[in-house]
């Protein structure tokens, strides 16, 4: 930024500073006891938590069960499998 448009820049921020105070001067800041929107603000009122109904349909299984119960079949029958099948085979063998 070349010198000639710094002093105008300069000159603009001393005059605001100059408009800051004056309106500094009479300024009240408002009681901490006021009852203003912005304590409301902050404070959100808490949801309730609904009860759940004991008729409500239940959610369907997911397919997590199953694979879990096929990697466990697969450890106990792994060791049973001969000894030279690849990884790969033996989970086509174990159902994986």
């Amino acid at each position: 930024m070349e010198e000639g448009d710094k002093t105008e820049w300069n000159d603009k921020a001393a005059e605001d500073k100059v408009r800051y105070k004056k309106e500094m001067e009479d300024y009240t800041p408002p009681s901490d006891d006021d009852d203003s929107d912005a304590s409301s603000e902050d404070e959100k009122p808490k949801k309730k938590k609904a009860k759940k109904d004991p008729n409500a349909p239940k959610n369907a299984k997911s397919g997590k069960f199953g694979g879990v119960f096929i990697w466990i079949l697969c450890v106990y029958t792994r060791p049973n499998m001969a000894p030279t099948f690849s990884v790969s085979s033996v989970h086509v063998l174990c159902g994986c």
